[in-house]
């Protein structure tokens, strides 16, 4: 089995949400919290946690759990920049990671243990979940893209990278409705 690590991107400054999101409550977990707790239930190891905005309130939520938190000091850059910090903690003889999105809080752990069990290095770049035919995240790169990502710019994570890789990309449908449904707005937030 390949050896994965999860990223979780946990830095964003939140603006459509109007508050700091992650450290909402979701069934009276916050949000940061509850997605951290299921990356550490998968396969993956070790968790990283990139922090950037309010990241003491942030990572205080999530204290508890074993893992490693990175502060981006580039955040406000965007995504591609605490994607960056994040990879640069993937232990160099892992294959590849995890890249989960802090403010999806209903991922399963079979779902993320789904894609590590999927994922063979010498056949594919990268493991994409379909919910219903739909892309969803979050998605496992495999250190074949390492270099690419690194060099993303601005407020974009890899869709355009994974939409160039064709047959490289494998997209497996996964019963999970959480890997399309992130929490951006107040009215989300009301609803979780």
């Amino acid at each position: 089995m390949p050896s994965i690590a999860a990223l979780i991107l946990a830095a964003g400054a939140s603006r459509r949400a109007g508050t700091t999101k992650l450290v909402a409550p979701v069934g009276g977990v916050p949000m940061i919290a509850r997605t951290v707790e299921t990356a550490t239930k998968s396969k993956a190891l070790p968790i990283i946690v990139v922090v950037g905005n309010d990241s003491l309130r942030v990572s205080e939520t999530y204290a508890h759990f074993e893992v490693i938190t990175v502060l981006s000091s580039h955040w406000s850059d965007g995504m591609s920049r605490s994607l960056a910090a994040g990879l640069g903690e993937v232990p160099p003889d892992h294959d590849g990671v995890l890249v989960l999105l802090g403010d999806m809080p209903y991922v399963q752990v079979a779902t993320l243990n789904a894609l590590i069990d999927a994922f063979d290095p010498a056949l594919h770049d990268a493991v994409q979940p379909l919910y219903r035919g739909q892309p969803g995240n979050p998605v496992l790169l495999g250190r074949s893209l390492f270099d690419a990502t690194m060099k993303l710019t601005g407020d974009k994570g890899a869709r355009a990278l994974l939409d160039s890789l064709g047959d490289k990309l494998l997209r497996i449908e996964i019963d999970d409705p959480g890997v399309l449904r992130d929490l951006d707005t107040a009215e989300d937030l009301a609803r979780a």
